[in-house]
């Protein structure tokens, strides 16, 4: 009896510590990252590359995935930068995940639109597109340019000179002449030049119709062919009348396309 006692209270206590032994440590709580931040850049020199910065708080890696058709690829990088070349244009989906871990993170989804320009097109007018209408139900028309002859219609149409102050508000880098902008064939063509000019790399022309034509209410159509190109920066807007004594930007501002 006594040594079989003795066997029961030495299982006993190898149990006891095994048990002990064996209890896992509560898991750590995960700190996911915050404040995720998506910048895209789309490559207008080789044409459907895509270029995306993420950042975000407290993230230990990102991953990145790109959707095209009915594949799809992720990528994983440390610093948050990706790059993909896209086969076709379209507007495609991308997803940004900022990791804690790898089941740990937090996402954002935006969308980028590629374009790609018309073989044999470049540099030429297209040839296809939307045509303005020239009439729309209860409206009048009441003013329209179809650039006919050779030069611009001064009667309604004036040249912007130069730089302007701090390069017309935005830093622009170019000098704006009258030698940028041609009439011929029905169209306006304004080109942007690296040359130096005054003092400046580059020259454009910019040109306004204050005091020439304005109109309260109304529609306006404008048909243009965007260029394409590092540092390109067209803009087709609309200002207040008041602009030369309000200024900007009490005198109010209607962005068509920048």
């Amino acid at each position: 009896m006594y040594r079989n006692r003795k066997s029961f209270i030495a299982v006993l206590i190898t149990i006891v510590a095994l048990s002990w032994g064996c209890k896992d440590d509560p898991p750590s709580e995960v700190t996911l990252p915050s404040n995720l931040e998506i910048s895209f850049l789309v490559d207008t020199i080789d044409h459907g590359t895509v270029a995306i910065e993420a950042k975000a708080d407290k993230a230990n890696f990102y991953t990145c995935t790109f959707s095209e058709g009915t594949e799809s690829t992720t990528d994983e990088a440390s610093d948050g930068l990706f790059s993909y070349t896209y086969s076709e244009a379209g507007t495609y989906d991308v997803v940004v995940k900022a990791h804690a871990t790898e089941s740990e993170f937090i996402q954002q989804e935006e969308s980028v639109t590629i374009t790609f320009p018309v073989p044999g097109n470049e540099g030429d007018y297209p040839t296809a597109g939307y045509s303005t209408p020239t009439s729309y139900s209860g409206y009048d028309l009441v003013w329209q340019d179809e650039f006919d002859g050779n030069s611009l219609n001064s009667s309604d149409w004036n040249y912007e000179i130069g730089t302007g102050s701090n390069g017309w508000g935005n830093n622009e880098l170019q000098y704006y002449t009258e030698d940028n902008a041609s009439v011929s064939d029905g169209y306006l063509t304004i080109e942007a030049k690296e040359q130096f000019f005054n003092g400046n790399n580059y020259t454009s022309s910019r040109i306004t119709t204050l005091n020439k034509q304005s109109f309260k209410y109304g529609r306006i159509d404008i048909r243009a062919a965007m260029p394409f190109g590092q540092g390109m920066w067209p803009a087709l807007w609309m200002l207040g009348q008041s602009f030369p004594s309000a200024g900007w930007p009490y005198c109010g501002e209607i962005d068509i396309m920048e």
